[in-house]
């Protein structure tokens, strides 16, 4: 149960040109909530929270949204709603509810549930309750208001669900309970009695960016006459009737009012009776989505589609290349900037490195009771590698060579898991003086999993001169044992 919830959000307004507001590929993800009188639009993305003048069409606030100070992953992303008048709204990182107040932004904390075993916060209600729902003890929807230090929570109905959300215009609290799909109307101090509407198998339900009040229901049909599926909708208007039903292409061209613009509803807010705000996607070129905009709303009248505003997150295509340019270039510099910082150290990492490997004697035998190592892990010389993957645990065994041309011969092992299995990876590696790798061998494996070996190998290394070889013995849990063979020299 979540009982006070913190959350640490960088809130730092700024003027920033539109090109640093959301970025194209946020379209799926955003959060975009209208005030009741549609003068003001809050749009919320994963690294950024916006609010707008509708009628000005121009930035009123701009944070950057973090949390605990660093920045959030797109895929962990989820708004969930906005309190009516946009003073506040809840979102999920790696579904973890937070909540954002823009007034206070950098640190809040949720309201009290008092220990409501709270399953899931749905979004708020006209007057700014947050709306929640409990499991076990307090089984059903409440909503809480919290002022100053006092959250007054308010019961709303007994209910068991599979699934819950709260309606675009905050008045109804829509759900599934078995197969019936069920709104309650929480729009009132005292609410009124849930209402039901039978569903078929699998079906499920969508009200995001419809007008204020209006759900469709989605379900496939698997029983066509012609043996395809067909997907039918079911319309309903809460308290206005038990809906319509429909199937096929009907399904995918009706929509309750009689027009969207020629737009889908999914691609809608704000709608009411009279206008409509669309959300626009990047258009794209004919090889790559490079966006020519990347997404913006337009407001249209509902009679004669006529754009009477836009609202743009967006930059011009000249500029998002430009940007990508310099994003571009500014890495190439880095890397440049990097790699020669590290040519320039490599001589002092490199003989820290090679001073952890002792002199092997000139046969070698592993012996898995008494081998030892030094741990080089991390040290810059193989922190810096380019063949490392994951995030193994590097051990200095020893000098296989010391050449006579100042090169160097080592055998190193890696320690990894892999699927539950440990492994221990066996290397041979020459460098030059400088520590330029000039070879890498990889000789033996052993594998442990649950106690037992699937791989155990044993391997001899001996060593002459310049010189070098390895004889592997690979044994097998069935008693089936492979020899392998290998060498090198300090070339």
């Amino acid at each position: 149960m979540r009982a006070i919830l913190f959350f640490a959000l960088g809130l730092v307004a700024c003027s920033l040109q539109a090109q640093d507001l959301h970025q194209w590929y946020e379209r799926n993800n955003l959060g975009i909530e209208f005030n009741s009188d549609q003068s003001q639009v809050l749009v919320v993305g994963h690294d950024r929270v916006t609010l707008w003048d509708t009628s000005t069409e121009q930035v009123v606030q701009n944070f950057p949204l973090t949390f605990d100070g660093q920045p959030i992953a797109f895929s962990d992303f989820k708004f969930i709603d906005a309190a009516p008048d946009l003073s506040e709204f809840v979102f999920q990182v790696k579904n973890s509810y937070r909540r954002f107040v823009m007034e206070i932004g950098d640190k809040e904390l949720f309201p009290d549930f008092q220990n409501h075993q709270v399953k899931q916060i749905l979004g708020y209600d006209t007057r700014g309750w947050m709306v929640f729902f409990s499991e076990g003890q307090y089984q059903g929807f409440f909503r809480v208001k919290q002022e100053g230090n006092v959250s007054n929570i308010q019961f709303l109905s007994k209910e068991y669900i599979n699934k819950a959300s709260i309606s675009n215009d905050h008045r109804y609290i829509y759900f599934t309970r078995d197969q019936t799909f069920r709104y309650l109307d929480i729009g009132e101090m005292i609410p009124k009695p849930a209402v039901d509407t039978e569903l078929p198998g699998n079906a499920f339900w969508k009200d995001e960016h419809l007008p204020p009040g209006m759900v469709t229901l989605y379900a496939w049909d698997s029983k066509a006459p012609d043996g395809k599926q067909v997907e039918w909708r079911y319309f309903i208007e809460p308290g206005k009737g038990e809906g319509k039903r429909l199937k096929g292409n009907a399904a995918q061209s009706y929509f309750p009012e009689e027009s969207f613009c020629g737009n889908f509803p999914f691609s809608t807010y704000g709608a009411t009776k009279d206008q409509v705000w669309i959300l626009y996607f990047a258009e794209k070129d004919a090889d790559r989505a490079k966006p020519v905009f990347q997404h913006y709303l337009a407001k249209k009248t509902r009679t004669s589609c006529e754009k009477t505003g836009t609202i743009s997150f967006s930059e011009s295509k000249s500029a998002y290349l430009a940007k990508k340019d310099e994003k571009r270039n500014n890495y190439l510099e880095e890397e440049k900037a990097r790699k020669e910082q590290e040519k320039a150290l490599k001589p002092s990492w490199y003989a820290e490195y090679i001073s952890k490997f002792v002199n092997l004697p000139p046969t070698y035998q592993l012996n898995y009771e008494t081998i030892a190592g030094v741990d080089v892990t991390n040290l810059d010389f193989v922190r810096t590698e380019q063949f490392r993957i994951g995030n193994p645990q590097e051990m200095a065994i020893g000098r296989i060579c010391n050449c006579s041309n100042g090169n160097k011969t080592v055998l190193r092992v890696s320690r990894y898991q892999s699927n539950g299995m440990d492994r221990q990876a066996f290397f041979v590696f020459t460098y030059d003086p400088s520590g330029n790798e000039l070879s890498l061998q990889k000789i033996a494996e052993t594998q442990k999993y649950n106690g037992n070996f699937p791989v155990l190998s044993f391997f001899t290394i001996q060593s002459q001169g310049d010189s070098w070889t390895a004889d592997v013995t690979v044994k097998y849990p069935n008693g089936r044992e492979k020899k392998e063979w290998f060498s090198g020299n300090c070339q």
